[in-house]
């Protein structure tokens, strides 16, 4: 069981330290008997007045990888953590890779709709501007003024 600070959570978890704090705060609302739980969370008191606060990294690891609403106790964990140094076999593994590649189906579709909708008004900002430049071309052919080299009207 190893404790670890924020600083080194976030980058253990490829996380920024705002979502480290993020997930901290929600712990402490949301599930306050596992903040209180010193196999998840050690506090050290610093001279400011303030604490240090130390994660457990099972805790973390199950956080940010499992539910993000309710994280999995260390007690309860039935081995649903799937390392990539473990073979994939069984049903388990290709529901969540199935459920996984739907995700990333409809997030695909809607960024290619995404995409859509700016070529779309890409295309009609430069017909905008084409017509402006157009009208512009046609004023100067329109209208010649001729002048004399000092300026004035002949």
């Amino acid at each position: 069981m190893e404790f670890i600070d924020i600083n080194t959570s976030a980058k253990r978890m490829q996380k920024s330290v705002s979502t480290i704090k993020r997930m901290i705060a929600t712990v402490k609302k949301n599930n306050p008997e596992d903040y209180a739980n010193k196999e998840f969370f050690k506090f050290e008191p610093l001279s400011t007045g303030n604490e240090k606060i130390y994660i457990n990294t099972d805790y973390l690891v199950n956080y940010f990888n499992g539910s993000k609403s309710e994280p999995v106790n260390s007690s309860t964990n039935h081995s649903t953590n799937y390392s990539t140094s473990e073979p994939v076999t069984g049903s388990a593994p290709e529901t969540l890779y199935k459920e996984l590649f739907e995700v990333l189906k409809r997030e695909l579709e809607v960024k290619n709709s995404q995409i859509e909708a700016l070529q779309e008004r890409l295309k009609e900002s430069n017909i905008l501007a084409l017509e402006n430049t157009r009208s512009d071309k046609t004023m100067l052919l329109d209208e010649p003024k001729k002048r004399s080299w000092w300026g004035g009207k002949k």
